[in-house]
């Protein structure tokens, strides 16, 4: 089972790569894997917390958050996800 320290450690090198994505020296195409590197990253974030939900809505402690999103955000990082495959 996934544990909430594995869920810190995978933050940590989300915000290791948006810092190094910030960091300005980088070519075009470094700046694309980069990109495509973070969103990854922030997807499997997201995908960590979902097994982790899944844990609590076995255990019966589950809460449900309801929150806006930008739909185009969320098509945008989907095809620069699977724009190299």
């Amino acid at each position: 089972m996934v544990s909430e320290e594995k869920k810190i450690q995978k933050a940590e090198s989300v915000d290791s790569l948006k810092s190094y994505q910030g960091s300005g020296r980088h070519n075009k195409n470094m700046k694309k894997f980069i990109a495509m590197g973070s969103n990854s990253s922030v997807l499997l974030l997201s995908l960590i917390d979902d097994i982790l939900d899944l844990s609590k809505m076995e255990g019966g402690t589950f809460t449900v958050n309801y929150s806006e999103f930008v739909l185009e955000e969320v098509i945008k990082e989907c095809y620069d996800i699977f724009y190299f495959q």
